[in-house]
């Protein structure tokens, strides 16, 4: 009976993994040139499906044809035309247009403030005047470079806000530099953990049907939220990135100035990461991708290197809507005729 119930146990245990490796993503191949700007197609499955492959917004600042007029520190537009409905409720135009000092080479444009500044209601995503009832899940990626301390206390300064009502009556998210608060409980007590003078990449995921805020810094979960409730008074209303920068607040915030750009918007997690470990465990730098098709065994992306020296040695990775990831990167090669391909697969 102890060798048939042990039998039983380990059986049960073979299956549970196999399942779970059926539920992670998985890339096979991939064709294409190896090259930033390129297009690449990734094969595979389990990637699920994407409503529109595209985010909702990328923004390199660059790559905004509203903006292509503006000099050095001329404030940041928000007609119609423009990304933004808002460039900073409570101190209008502090975002500037800066081409110096980018995060990388590939970059010519970034935006810049001091002391306070921050982007307000992507039109991709709703505007100011509010998104569709049914956008419940919310990815926000940027990057930012305090030029100066952020000290942890004497002040509670956000780095992103999402509400779904302009007036801020409605649900209201805000990641600061000590604490996430939110609807339904809280706040959640952790500091930012991100470097001075540094680029510093910061992520948050936001599900309301799943009750659940992630916020990450530079790859590490910082707030990991599971009770979440979207404020039901505002059910007419989804969810929106309300403001995304260095929102000052509190009695002593630091005077500092800041850069930030390459903002990334969608309404699902679902998206394609680069990463420099053959493992996403071990993964310290990551540059997100640019969808352009998605299917459920077939992505094709407009490769970004990022701020990355090359392409040896970094693996692509695909994130699900529902956050699973593939644990093991296909592995990019600059040097060789044929990208390799994990586990003896074939590359295309």
């Amino acid at each position: 009976m102890k060798t048939t119930t042990a039998f039983a146990i380990g059986i049960l245990a073979t299956l549970t993994a196999l399942q779970a490796a059926v539920a992670e993503p998985r890339i096979n191949t991939i064709s294409g040139n190896i090259n930033h700007g390129s297009s690449v197609t990734i094969g595979g499955t389990g990637f699920g499906n994407k409503d529109q492959a595209s985010p909702r917004l990328w923004d390199t600042v660059d790559n905004q044809s509203s903006y292509s007029d503006l000099n050095e520190g001329q404030a940041i537009p928000t007609g119609s035309s423009d990304p933004y409905s808002i460039n900073t409720y409570n101190d209008p135009d502090s975002v500037k247009y800066s081409s110096s000092g980018t995060r990388h080479s590939r970059l010519s444009a970034q935006y810049e403030a001091s002391r306070n500044g921050y982007m307000q209601w992507p039109r991709a995503t709703g505007g100011e005047g509010g998104a569709p009832s049914d956008q419940r899940q919310l990815y926000v990626s940027f990057w930012f470079k305090p030029l100066g301390d952020i000290p942890g206390g004497g002040h509670s300064s956000k780095f992103f806000r999402v509400w779904d009502r302009s007036s801020g009556e409605g649900t209201r998210i805000s990641w600061t530099q000590m604490h996430l608060t939110y609807d339904g409980g809280g706040p959640s007590w952790k500091g930012w953990g991100g470097r001075t003078n540094q680029w510093n990449r910061l992520e948050m995921y936001v599900d309301a049907d799943e009750n659940l805020i992630r916020a990450w810094t530079n790859g590490e979960l910082k707030h990991n939220i599971t009770n979440f409730a979207k404020n039901s008074a505002a059910s007419g209303r989804g969810l929106n990135l309300a403001r995304v920068g260095f929102d000052r607040g509190g009695s002593n915030p630091p005077p500092i100035s800041f850069e930030f750009g390459e903002i990334y918007v969608d309404v699902t997690q679902a998206r394609v990461e680069l990463g420099n470990a053959a493992n996403w465990d071990d993964v310290t730098e990551k540059e997100i991708q640019i969808p352009v098709s998605w299917s459920d065994n077939s992505i094709t992306i407009e490769l970004n290197q990022g701020g990355m020296s090359n392409f040896n040695g970094k693996y692509l990775y695909i994130v699900d809507s529902d956050g699973n990831v593939s644990s093991s990167g296909y592995p990019l090669c600059t040097d060789c005729k044929t990208p390799k391909s994990p586990d003896g697969l074939a590359a295309m």
